[in-house]
């Protein structure tokens, strides 16, 4: 295990050392994300503890990322770059290009959760020189020395690289415990301008409060079919103490001035204990901060009252919940053991403790039964789920909703399933950057199941706002009525989960775009809390 340095200070990054550059490509298609890049630093804590020069440029938030980048080049060692499945694919192949262009033999790796769940792949493209695959801490600082020194690619534990025109696999490398890594190191962020974006894009959540991003743990144990966590991190959970972890939260809100902290943790309610600890530190050191955090929605529904007195007064404020389904035949499929009764339960409950609820429903989660067909359980699942979207808004109408569709990780359960009906997947590293939960990746998703999809963003504003846009119908008449009317029909079509011929769908979101264009010529979905 890597020992942590607890010393407040680091040495010095020096001329013996060359630079470390990590490269973080956009996420997302026609929109920016200011979280900062968690996974970067994560794996930039060693090397800068160890007193390598290290260079993180993020290409939604620094001006002109190329220039950056290839400027930093010039006494480089390694160029690294961060991969999630879609976007951040294609922009990263971009930027590698111009690396390889200017600086031929400057090694190029990919790590992250696409490299991770299709590591041969991924080293297959010219422009990939080597995939570390998995937990990334100890590994990368293990290649970093042996490109340093000269060592073989084949020394590394838990990477993959071309020798000979094969891929070569070096088996992998055991977990390391988080805990007893180096301290998150934030100095390499300009962490004003990365607060400033966040906390502009959160706005209307937070207030204008100043808000940043922060994981708590590494990996997942559960086992859903759809999610490629359980290839990652082999269903294997390690979490910082809570003690550690107000440590670096006291230097965010002190050395930064952050108000708002948003656990990314794919699940922060996994140790309920750990996280009434944490929360009762926050109390204890009077940190006077918000946060939001994830959740399973098994465990919010167990939070006795002694706890939700704790996490309140702890500043507890948001909480992300993957629901995924409502369907009983889904939900037994992927590993979720709970009703939707207990969806909307819990969305009574959330509402009643005054903590806003995020949550996602996925539409084409592959499913086949002995006596049932994909489309079948298709259909089950898209009216099960418009219907209890529908029921959450009732007892809860702060909640917000994201539907999204199935996206295919290479690896997990459901990604094998797919191919036995029909998934074509992309041949090569590139085809993935299209892959993206807003648009239909699979031949069996049904029509209205992505129209349910496609239009939810609108049609879940009217059936929030539903009481506010009978009051429009009576002040202004014309508007008012259309409205009315929009959102009448909207319930009815969550009512019955049918989503045939969407005119009126069509209609109003070509009029909300007009709309936006006209008053915000400059508006993006700049992020989001959770």
């Amino acid at each position: 295990m890597i020992a942590m340095n607890n010393e407040t200070s680091r040495p010095e990054p020096t001329a013996a050392h060359g630079r470390v550059i990590l490269f973080n490509p956009s996420p997302w298609f026609e929109t920016n994300y200011y979280g900062l890049p968690l996974p970067l630093l994560a794996v930039a804590a060693i090397p800068h503890d160890r007193g390598y020069p290290v260079s993180i440029i993020v290409q939604d938030v620094d001006d002109d990322a190329e220039a950056q980048v290839l400027e930093a080049c010039k006494d480089a060692i390694v160029f690294g770059v961060s991969s999630l499945t879609g976007s951040m694919i294609g922009e990263g192949l971009k930027m590698c290009a111009k690396v390889r262009e200017h600086f031929p033999s400057l090694p190029i790796v990919w790590g992250g959760t696409h490299a991770s769940v299709a590591p041969e792949q991924t080293a297959e493209h010219p422009l990939v020189d080597v995939v570390v695959a998995g937990q990334g801490e100890a590994t990368f600082m293990d290649l970093i020395e042996a490109i340093e020194t000269g060592r073989p690619y084949d020394t590394v534990a838990g990477i993959y690289f071309k020798k000979d025109g094969k891929v070569i696999s070096t088996g992998c490398r055991p977990t390391v415990d988080i805990d007893g890594l180096p301290p998150m190191p934030f100095d390499l962020l300009d962490m004003e301008r990365f607060i400033l974006l966040h906390s502009q894009a959160m706005e209307v959540r937070t207030s204008g409060k100043r808000a940043v991003t922060y994981y708590s743990s590494y990996g997942c144990p559960f086992s859903c079919s759809f999610c490629s966590e359980p290839v990652t991190s082999n269903r294997r959970w390690y979490a910082k103490s809570p003690e550690r972890v107000i440590r670096e939260l006291e230097l965010l809100h002190t050395k930064y001035g952050v108000e708002v902290v948003v656990f990314e943790d794919p699940i922060y309610f996994i140790d309920v204990k750990r996280v009434r600890r944490i929360a009762e530190l926050m109390i204890e050191r009077n940190l006077n901060i918000e946060w939001a955090s994830t959740s399973r929605l098994e465990a919010i529904k167990r939070l006795d009252d002694e706890t939700w007195d704790v996490l309140k007064r702890s500043g507890f404020v948001q909480v992300f919940i993957g629901i995924e389904s409502a369907s009983p035949t889904v939900l037994k499929a992927i590993g979720k053991k709970y009703t939707a009764d207990d969806i909307v339960d819990v969305a009574r409950i959330l509402h009643e403790r005054d903590v806003t609820m995020t949550a996602s429903f996925i539409q084409g989660i592959p499913v086949k039964t002995e006596d049932r067909t994909l489309a079948e359980i298709g259909l089950e699942d898209l009216k099960l789920a418009s219907e209890t979207v529908l029921r959450i808004y009732e007892v809860n109408p702060k909640a917000t909703i994201h539907l999204l569709m199935y996206t295919p990780y290479p690896g997990s359960t459901a990604f094998s399933l797919g191919l036995q009906n029909g998934l074509v997947p992309p041949s090569d590293l590139e085809g993935w950057k299209h892959f993206v939960h807003a648009s239909n990746q699979v031949p069996w998703m049904l029509p209205d199941q992505e129209t349910f999809v496609v239009t939810s963003k609108i049609a879940q504003k009217a059936l929030r706002g539903r009481h506010r846009d009978r009051a429009r119908f009576r002040r202004k008449k014309i508007r008012g009525a259309l409205l009315y009317a929009y959102s009448a029909i909207t319930r009815a079509r969550y009512r019955r989960g049918y989503f045939g011929f969407p005119i009126e769908q069509r209609l109003m979101a070509r009029i909300a775009k007009n709309v936006i264009s006209s008053r915000y010529p400059d508006a993006q979905n700049n992020g989001m809390m959770i």
